[in-house]
């Protein structure tokens, strides 16, 4: 029983950590870890501390507990709103990439627009002084 406990905590802690799009360095610095400590902990190779799940727990927004269970559901509401939050955040900084890349573009059009009239004004006066 004891070793089946220690499976369950180190499953859960791989899943909450992908839930929430987090890499083990990611983690691993939350704990003042190296990342191969961190590794070692979700392998099962090194117990976690308490103060690390409770520390975790915190992190995650999470109850200790549910690290324990062997079905948690991690995915509440708040990982999924954050996710998505994240998605469009991303979604936003590109957006205004493009929204930039396309004003500098048209400058340039207006630019090139402005130049070919005074061309053609500049031809217009020719024709008009001969």
């Amino acid at each position: 029983m004891k070793n089946d406990i220690y499976t369950i905590i180190c499953k859960n802690l791989i899943r909450v950590r992908i839930l929430n799009r987090y890499s083990q360095q990611q983690i691993a610095e939350v704990l003042s870890i190296t990342q191969p400590s961190y590794n070692c902990i979700e392998a099962g190779k090194t117990k976690i501390k308490v103060s690390q799940l409770h520390l975790l727990a915190k992190f995650y927004k999470i109850a200790v507990d549910e690290v324990f269970l062997e079905n948690p559901n991690f995915t509440n509401d708040y990982v999924l709103l954050r996710n998505e939050n994240d998605d469009l955040h991303r979604q936003i900084a590109f957006e205004k990439g493009i929204r930039e890349i396309l004003m500098l573009r048209n400058k340039e059009l207006e630019e090139r627009i402005a130049q070919r009239d005074d061309k053609i004004e500049a031809g217009r006066k020719r024709n008009l002084d001969t």
